[in-house]
């Protein structure tokens, strides 16, 4: 079990002030910032720890106003490694400075969402520092992929596992083929929501849901999350996805536009500010990434590998 004492070193207490709490605590975050302070410092320290895998920037279907963003770590489910992170980072850049596209897809190659971080990259950075800048590389692409003015839609196919499920929250839309499983599995690694995703999956679930899944690591089936409203349509074909994705060309470019941010202006407010908020989160995140639970599910989960595959 994580230790009360670690934990409270970040979090507060019912009677302390959100406020007072990050200000309390601002000097770590400043510390880490002023070590990565050069421009893309943190971009290029996730890529000289995590090689393998890419991410995918083209414009594979019929309607030229489509983009696909594609995780491609196909023997590894599309497990994200600090490469990758670099790739998606630098992909979300360029997309939301794009004006040609409306709608960006995000999907994995191989029939499979994303499983998370891949536990080789996740082994080597579990540290206060490793937490720190993969969240703040995560959390900036997330976040501006999530208040882009274009139609973000997460393609769920095969597993979407951890990490996954927030680049899919943090989504405007999700859509999943039927054979699609969703895993909010962070816990079972000993950590929390780290990729920034922590609001979108509040925003998304709702509170009560988002702490229910979260806290049981549920497991939960492409038609359950239809029937609540996480996923807005399930497919069973290219054909079928296509055709849905292709609703999104009705409107004119401002009205889809204007209609995007009147939505994003209603969504959930909060006293904290979006810097606040950012810190907050990753504060919550530093402090359960590296410690010993974190450390001794890798183990466990490496060992479980080695017995299934000295089975075969």
């Amino acid at each position: 079990m994580q230790s009360p004492a670690l934990l409270h070193r970040f979090l507060p207490i019912r009677q302390v002030t959100p406020v007072s709490f990050l200000h309390n605590h601002a000097k770590r975050i400043e510390k880490l910032n002023e070590k990565f302070k050069e421009k893309n410092s943190k971009e290029l320290w996730l890529k000289e720890h995590g090689p393998g895998g890419s991410v995918k920037h083209s414009t594979p279907y019929s309607s030229k106003q489509i983009e696909q963003i594609t995780l491609d770590f196909a023997k590894k489910k599309n497990a994200l490694t600090g490469s990758m992170m670099y790739d998606f980072s630098s992909i979300v850049k360029k997309v939301v400075r794009d004006t040609t596209h409306r709608v960006v897809v995000v999907r994995g190659a191989n029939g499979s969402f994303c499983s998370g971080g891949d536990l080789n990259f996740v082994e080597k950075i579990a540290s206060e520092e490793g937490a720190f800048v993969m969240n703040s590389v995560m959390m900036n692409a997330v976040n501006k992929l999530a208040r882009s003015d274009k139609v973000s839609i997460a393609v769920l196919e095969g597993f979407t596992m951890g990490g996954g499920t927030e680049l899919a929250s943090a989504c405007d839309i999700r859509v999943a083929k039927k054979n699609a499983k969703v895993g909010f599995v962070q816990g079972r690694m000993g950590v929390c929501p780290g990729w920034g995703g922590g609001r979108y999956l509040v925003e998304t679930l709702g509170r009560a849901r988002a702490i229910e899944y979260l806290t049981t690591a549920a497991e939960v089936t492409a038609e359950e999350l239809h029937r609540i409203g996480y996923v807005n349509f399930v497919y069973d074909s290219e054909e079928e996805l296509e055709s849905y994705l292709n609703r999104f060309n009705a409107l004119r470019t401002d009205p889809f536009i204007a209609s995007k941010r009147m939505v994003a202006n209603y969504s959930r407010e909060s006293s904290l500010s979006e810097e606040e908020k950012e810190m907050k989160e990753q504060l919550i995140f530093m402090s359960v990434w590296g410690q010993n639970d974190h450390k001794d599910n890798i183990h466990h989960i490496r060992q479980s590998i080695k017995a299934k595959k000295e089975k075969k």
